[in-house]
């Protein structure tokens, strides 16, 4: 919201106040910021459809955060939760072997990086997308490794069966 200043300038044109930048503390953030934006990814996560918090209130506390100096901290919670809800969900698909693909967790990143675009585009020059890519590469990566650790475990305990 910009203000009009009265009072005489050199043009004879009122000038404009520039509107005050939010303030939210790290125990606001904490409280009630990351846990609404959180709750908002693992929707978009769970699914490729739109969280139920309305995506102006997110924008909004995206902004604000990164406004009030917390960008590198939500980068870091972002890419954190991302990174644990992809190797949850990678690990559960290979269990069920008809869980998400690949393509349906890659089609959340649109999403996510939307959401998040203010951080993105005024603190990690454009690199959210690519972020998100190699956590996605890296989560299926530690899945594929975990499930060739079950296999592993799950073949010696059958030699162990064999020889008793």
């Amino acid at each position: 919201v910009w203000m009009a200043v009265r009072g005489p300038t050199l043009s004879g044109l009122p000038m404009l106040r520039l509107p005050r930048l939010p303030n939210m503390s790290e125990a606001t953030y904490t409280s009630s910021a990351w846990p609404e934006l959180r709750s908002a990814v693992q929707a978009m996560l769970d699914s490729v459809h739109a969280p139920s918090t309305e995506f102006e209130l997110l924008y909004r506390s995206v902004h604000d955060a990164c406004c009030s100096g917390l960008s590198e901290r939500l980068e870091r919670d972002l890419l954190v939760l991302v990174r644990q809800h992809w190797v949850a969900r990678e690990v559960g698909a290979d269990k069920d072997e008809g869980g998400n693909s690949h393509a349906d967790l890659a089609a959340t990143i649109p999403q996510v990086c939307a959401v998040f675009g203010f951080l993105d585009r005024e603190y990690l020059r454009g690199d959210l997308h690519r972020k998100l890519a190699m956590l996605l590469a890296d989560a299926r990566k530690a899945a594929a490794s975990q499930a060739r650790d079950r296999q592993q475990h799950h073949h010696q305990q059958q030699q162990q069966q064999q020889q008793q």
